[in-house]
């Protein structure tokens, strides 16, 4: 068996679903946001949708 050390939760549901799942698994929960919703330094990346694109982001540090 492999040892889980986060989930991580997409923009405001995956949080709910994402903090439920941390705590039966006893880890932490790792947060990925829209562009420029996260105060420190972070990581992007961008991604079609059907009429231009849009990105997501997380914090460097929580990798």
């Amino acid at each position: 068996t492999q040892k889980i050390d986060a989930v991580i939760g997409i923009e405001s549901r995956g949080f709910l679903f994402g903090s439920a799942l941390a705590y039966k698994l006893g880890c932490g929960v790792i947060p990925i946001r829209k562009a420029g919703k996260l105060p420190a330094p972070t990581y992007e990346v961008t991604y079609a949708l059907e009429y231009g694109e849009d990105a997501i982001q997380i914090h460097q540090d929580a990798l």
